[in-house]
């Protein structure tokens, strides 16, 4: 797990904030809030408060330079933001370290899924490793959405902004609502042998929206699901094109601290690599 945070820290400093090469300082910072994400909103320490102070800073040294030298650095999210003076700076600052903090703790979870289902099948990582540049790309993909299909994507919260009635049952307003997400991409009306990992239903193919949403619903699609699928591919053609390895499970999988956060692979997993002869 922390050198798949790691990953997922270096990445999204790069995707969003065009760091390339992070200072040590930044990325310690950087652990120790992932560390304590939980806490961030409701009783964050004096520690954490400093190091948001510091990360938020360093985002603030990242957009003045793209303001002064907007190719000077690589494309990022927050280049994009350097050209929008129609946008509050700040409010441009805290939104995208908020979604720096929560990304890199959801990223990390969606790695630790693609790694075990990828480790758990040997085959698997022999046909990534022997596709072509153009099949692999589309192939990781699939193993990406087919991970998202049966893990990381529990459910959505809806509150009822007007009353309505479904199948028989009232919603009055005001209600919190859960749409059961899991269920539905386990629906064998939509999805042949649900219970079974298989990549190829996503090669080359998406189902509708309305049946595989593991990032959201309608307009509220998480902002970060291109960003998140991409690096989780990446990780998978790397994987598979320099070694071979095993994972070991001692359990089932295992919820986190809240009722919103993703089960997580067992924490007794092991991970046995063999480099490429």
């Amino acid at each position: 797990q922390p050198m798949l945070r790691e990953v997922s820290t270096r990445a999204l400093l790069l995707l969003l904030f065009g760091a390339d090469t992070p200072g040590k300082e930044l990325l310690t910072r950087c652990r120790r809030l992932n560390e304590t994400a939980n806490q961030l909103l409701t009783n964050p320490s004096a520690e954490a408060v400093k190091d948001l102070d510091e990360v938020e800073a360093f985002i603030t040294y990242q957009l003045a330079l793209y303001q002064k030298t907007p190719h000077a650095l690589p494309n990022s999210v927050l280049r994009y933001f350097a050209g929008r003076s129609d946008l509050n700076a700040q409010t441009v600052r805290k939104n995208l370290l908020y979604i720096f903090v929560i990304g890199v703790s959801n990223l990390t979870g969606l790695l630790r899924w693609v790694v075990t289902k990828l480790g758990d099948d040997s085959k698997l990582q022999a046909r990534v490793r022997n596709m072509g540049d153009t099949d692999a790309k589309a192939f990781c993909q699939a193993i990406v959405f087919e991970t998202l299909r049966l893990h990381q994507s529990e459910y959505l919260y809806r509150t009822v902004r007007k009353a309505f009635t479904f199948d028989g049952f009232r919603f009055p307003r005001g209600w919190l609502v859960r749409v059961s997400v899991r269920e539905s991409h386990r629906d064998a009306n939509h999805f042949e042998d649900p219970a079974k990992f298989d990549p190829n239903r996503f090669h080359r193919q998406r189902p509708r929206r309305d049946v595989f949403a593991p990032f959201g619903l309608d307009h509220h699609v998480c902002v970060g699901a291109h960003l998140s699928t991409a690096v989780a591919a990446l990780l998978v053609k790397s994987l598979a094109s320099h070694g071979n390895f095993d994972i070991f499970d001692d359990g089932k999988p295992a919820p986190r601290d809240r009722h919103w956060e993703h089960w997580q692979p067992n924490a007794g997993q092991k991970l046995v690599w063999r480099d490429r002869a």
